[in-house]
């Protein structure tokens, strides 16, 4: 049996929450006669006050298992609350909301059932904290009646049935979805037991492709897809500082379509490499340029070739072009070979070219860079810089190896029947060519030149016009400004400086060696017996009062 208190006391009760036990504190509590240490208050005046009668948990039908769980205090839980509270109440028949009150964390409204006359069901919001009083406070349009709520923590509930094992395929990703390798992840829950990561358990299925190629690996082409698939996965990697990158080429002809563009952040270690047992050749359209390079690149062993226009003379394109800051290096194994183009290998804007001199067993360069039967064999344009020592240009229908505002280093190379210019600095280049060869067709311009206030070193170099007997070219021509350094070198020609020009031609002779001198222009052409090359004596001629000759 229940005792009343005043309308001002609190109701008391210890409830235990599957996860959590519940104390209603009281003033103190007041025994129950044979109760949980529950109570109820009552009104003053006429009928019956809206009160809280009782609190009980929906799961206190259920014994409590082992001792009676308790506070620090030793507040003992009697009531056992699953999910929601069973409240007790007079003075209404039912009620509207249910609200929770924290201290200083505000309100927390709560869902409300009703059930019979006089009892509720009120849900526990999981924000309520445990070890803290809070008021739980029932509405009736504007009244309200409220008792306080203490919660404990409930007893470990039993161990929940095994669950399912989770399992985690991690295999090397297909090629075909990473060429440079990855990791393929799959994921899920073994719902059958085996052990095994079955088709219809997979629950994530992800590919993680490497972002960088750490070792060397070589990249087997066969056609030009292939070779411009390769480019183009390329360009979605880095390559680590020690990993080399080899695009093989196979033996034979690869006909393009287009021109193929290289640019890689880190393509100094790419490599483009022809068979090295046979011949490779690249074979580009006759209206098209062969390969571009803004970027790093090797070439090994490998022919860039076009066929020309049929039934004409004018080429077109550029064989090899390396621009806007790339850098080719020319692997020594094997010949790197241009021909076809209007221009052979150029470098321009920035772009630069390098290839090291080997020699053979006799000592001669070996010719690993060579252009064949291009219009020009070799340009240096604006900011370019071609290093090629031991470089050929063979057949070229306009010059072999040209300077044009840029700096070519051909040291040791040779241009052979060159039809205008065999080397020629212009336009404020300048071209080194010390103990380079050139021959000239005899009807061209000029086995070495230098034009426009350009620069030309050609010391040591040998120079000859074919046939000689009929020439009208010469050996070596500083016009316009230009100068040309060519000491102790061979010269099988004319020697000319005009138009503000200089050369500086000591110990240099040859057979057929003329020297002439005119329009404000030097010539020094000094002999000496210990060094001068044979026929070095040749005098010295100007054809008119402003020419200026040292020597003899």
């Amino acid at each position: 049996m229940l005792r009343r208190l005043s309308p001002l006391g609190l109701l008391g009760a210890a409830v235990l929450l599957g996860g959590c036990s519940l104390v209603f504190p009281a003033s103190p509590p007041s025994p129950v006669d044979g109760g949980d240490g529950e109570g109820e208050g009552e009104g003053e005046g006429e009928g019956e006050a809206f009160t809280i009668v009782a609190v009980d948990g929906d799961g206190s039908a259920t014994p409590l298992a082992g001792p009676v769980p308790d506070d620090v205090d030793g507040v003992a839980a009697g009531h056992r609350v699953v999910e929601r509270l069973r409240v007790s109440f007079s003075g209404v028949a039912a009620v509207d909301r249910a609200l929770f009150i924290v201290d200083d964390n505000g309100v927390v409204e709560s869902a409300v059932e009703n059930a019979e006359e006089g009892v509720a069901f009120v849900t526990i919001p999981s924000t309520l904290p445990v070890g803290r009083v809070v008021s739980l406070a029932l509405f009736v349009g504007a009244t309200s009646a409220q008792a306080q709520v203490f919660f404990l923590q409930g007893e470990r509930g039993p161990p929940g049935a095994p669950g399912a094992r989770a399992l985690v395929d991690d295999v090397a990703a297909d090629l075909t979805t990473c060429p440079f390798g990855g990791r393929r992840l799959r994921s899920g829950t073994d719902d059958n037991g085996d052990g095994v990561l079955d088709e219809g358990e997979v629950d994530i299925d992800r590919v993680d492709c490497d972002a960088v190629v750490a070792d060397d690996l070589t990249i087997n082409i066969v056609d030009e897809a292939s070779l411009r698939n390769a480019l183009s996965d390329l360009a979605t990697v880095r390559l680590a500082q020690s990993a080399v990158v080899t695009l093989q080429l196979p033996a034979g002809s690869i006909a393009m379509t287009s021109q193929l563009a290289v640019r890689h952040p880190d393509g100094q270690r790419i490599v483009l490499s022809g068979d090295p047992s046979g011949s490779t050749t690249l074979v580009f359209p006759d209206v098209s340029n062969g390969v571009i390079v803004s970027s790093g690149l090797r070439l090994r062993q490998l022919t860039i070739a076009s066929p020309g226009v049929a039934g004409q003379a004018q080429k077109v394109g550029v064989g090899l072009l390396v621009k806007e800051g790339g850098f080719v290096v020319v692997d020594t194994t094997g010949a790197v070979v241009v021909s076809g183009f209007s221009i052979g290998v150029s470098a321009d804007v920035g772009g630069v070219l390098s290839v090291a001199l080997t020699r053979d067993g006799n000592g001669a360069p070996v010719r690993t860079l060579q252009s064949i039967d291009n219009g020009t064999g070799f340009n240096a344009g604006g900011g370019g810089l071609l290093q090629i020592p031991g470089a050929l240009a063979r057949d070229s229908s306009s010059g072999g190896f040209v300077s044009t505002g840029g700096s070519l280093i051909a040291n040791d190379s040779s241009s052979e029947n060159a039809t205008f210019f065999g080397y020629l600095a212009q336009f404020s280049g300048f071209l080194e060519a010390s103990r380079s060869s050139s021959t000239v067709l005899s009807s061209g311009t000029a086995a070495f030149g230098s034009f426009n206030g350009a620069s030309l070193n050609c010391t040591g170099a040998t120079a000859s016009l074919l046939p000689a007997a009929s020439s009208t070219a010469s050996a070596l021509a500083a016009l316009s400004g230009g100068t040309a350094v060519c000491s102790g070198a061979t010269f099988n020609g004319p020697i000319v400086a005009a138009n503000g020009s200089t050369i500086i031609a000591t110990d240099s002779g040859g057979v057929g060696l003329v020297v002439n001198a005119v329009n404000n222009s030097t010539i020094v052409h000094t002999c000496a017996a210990a060094t001068a090359v044979a026929g070095c004596s040749v005098a010295c001629s100007s054809n008119d009062t402003a020419g200026r000759c040292v020597g003899p």
